[in-house]
């Protein structure tokens, strides 16, 4: 409860199966949890925050790695499993159905060309970015409108990791630590534009929108704070260097 940010109170807890966490998702009353070891995705019932409770547990071929919520829909980054000496598994996509009282219904899998590393549902829209080589990642925008049939309408490349994607309007900011931050304009799914490219003062590991505000948690520089009014040409604002910072919310 962070109704007072000064004093956060710890409302309720949920044991989990499996002993390495890598990915969260939340829609509406459900957190979405993934775990490497073994794979699996767990289905939390957060409606009481006081008493969560499991309410499903899904053994998965793949590794997970992130997680995205669209409603009833959970969009699962696989990879090979590691955990295990002959790799099984795939890289890629998994796209479940959560809404039957039966359980997650698998409904198909969308390989990537390499390594998946992180992805973002935003509307119907689903972002992942693919490790290509070893210095080259590229971003992948997929309509799921229909999810038995996801569509690659548009790629393109970026210069790192991405730790975080977040989306005013048509206007898309993706969070690439070393090599600070994206604004891209994406009127035009099938061809995302650069409007600028922004170097913080630290490590970017996460971002946050609020309103024409960016705030990033820039490592050791602490939380950095920039006005995007115009997103072409974003302002530093200031930071609170009391680092170092490694997440949002």
């Amino acid at each position: 409860d962070v109704s007072n940010p000064k004093l956060p109170q710890l409302e309720g807890t949920a044991p989990l199966a499996g002993f390495f966490k890598r990915g969260l998702g939340v829609v509406g009353n459900k957190a979405l949890v993934t775990d490497a070891n073994p794979p699996l995705l767990s289905v939390v019932d957060v409606s009481a925050p006081a008493a969560p409770v499991v309410s499903a547990t899904y053994e998965l071929e793949s590794e997970p790695k992130e997680v995205a919520a669209l409603g009833d829909l959970a969009a699962l980054v696989v990879v090979p499993t590691t955990f295990l000496t002959d790799g099984e598994g795939h890289h890629g996509l998994d796209l479940l159905d959560l809404s039957s009282p039966k359980g997650a219904i698998p409904i198909t899998s969308y390989l990537t060309p390499q390594y998946p590393s992180f992805s973002k549902a935003i509307d119907n829209l689903l972002y992942v970015v693919d490790q290509v080589t070893f210095n080259k990642r590229v971003l992948h925008i997929l309509d799921l409108s229909r999810p038995s049939l996801p569509v690659t309408v548009g790629t393109r490349e970026i210069p790192d990791d991405a730790y975080e994607i977040q989306a005013n309007g048509n206007i898309l900011y993706v969070d690439l630590y070393e090599s600070g931050f994206q604004i891209l304009d994406i009127s035009d799914p099938s061809a995302p534009a650069l409007l600028n490219e922004v170097h913080t003062p630290g490590l970017a590991n996460d971002l946050e929108l609020d309103g024409d505000r960016i705030y990033i948690a820039d490592g050791e520089a602490g939380v950095s704070v920039f006005d995007a009014v115009n997103p072409a040409s974003p302002t530093f604002v200031g930071s609170w260097p009391d680092g170092p910072y490694e997440d949002y919310a």
